[in-house]
């Protein structure tokens, strides 16, 4: 065996080994999905009211934002799509306005008032696909 062939051959194992222990695609995670729910029912904001949720990682100050859709079911898609990683999360959840005029202002914060039960509540996230977690703006709950 030539030198060049074994310099190769040496090069290349320990590149093969890297890719076995730690593999090619970067971390993974999980996408997290589930539902606004109040009184049993979708949670439906006033019309033009946009929902923001967060999900806060605790070991730092990653917040991972939930696309929230009009009948309440959101998803939590993670960078480039690829989910969250496991892990405890603390929720945030408020609504924001577009308008200016004082009682549409007041008329959110009286709604954003309802969250105040629910935000800095904790959930776990596992590796396990497919997790559903509910949000109950009425009780005050997070479930999954």
């Amino acid at each position: 065996m030539s030198q060049t062939r074994r310099f190769r051959l040496r090069c290349f194992l320990p590149f093969c080994a890297a890719l076995l222990v730690f593999g090619c695609g970067g971390p993974s995670g999980v996408k997290v999905e589930g539902n606004l729910v109040e009184g049993g029912q979708p949670f439906h904001a006033p019309e033009g009211t946009p929902v923001n949720l967060g999900f806060r990682a605790n070991t730092g100050d990653t917040i991972y934002p939930a696309t929230v859709n009009p009948d309440g079911s959101f998803v939590v898609a993670g960078p480039n799509n690829k989910g969250v990683p496991p892990g405890s999360y603390t929720i945030n959840l408020n609504l924001s306005s577009t308008a200016s005029d004082p009682a549409s202002l007041a008329k959110i914060d009286k709604l954003n008032k309802k969250f105040a039960a629910i935000n800095g509540k904790d959930v776990e996230i596992s590796n396990q696909p497919g997790q559903k977690i509910t949000i109950d703006v009425s009780k005050g709950t997070v479930s999954k």
